[in-house]
């Protein structure tokens, strides 16, 4: 995903780049002269990842107790957070689909969510064999 957006107020321009890959952004973008600064953002750290998989599966999860988000975290080294998000939508819309289809409808665990994270294809959206 890129985005650019410029902004031009008496001679001076602004413009702010935005990708979550480097690869995937056109060469002719980053040619001398085109973007005097880039800062980096690192990938979330463990606790970060963590806490990111907390946050977003917080609305499904009924018993905090059966969920151990370090060790989501140790399983998706790597991980952005927009790859985390995807996972914890995965795992809202198969909580989900037990709800209408099972009358037990049983709790989201550490288990159930790791089935989804290793079944996840992080970055898919993002991955050029080029």
């Amino acid at each position: 995903r890129q985005f650019l957006e410029s902004t031009k107020d008496d001679n001076h321009i602004l413009t702010i780049g935005l990708a979550e890959y480097d690869h995937n952004i056109d060469p002719k973008l980053k040619g001398v002269g085109r973007f005097e600064l880039v800062i980096e953002l690192p990938k979330p750290t463990r606790t970060q990842r963590a806490a990111l998989f907390q946050e977003y599966l917080l609305p499904v999860v009924k018993d905090e107790s059966v969920v151990d988000y370090l060790a989501l975290a140790d399983q998706s080294e790597g991980y952005t957070g927009e790859d985390i998000q995807r996972v914890a939508n995965q795992v809202k819309l198969q909580a989900m689909i037990d709800a209408t289809t099972s009358a037990a409808n049983p709790p989201i665990t550490t288990p159930t969510i790791l089935e989804v994270l290793s079944t996840s294809n992080q970055n898919s959206h993002f991955i050029n064999n080029n």
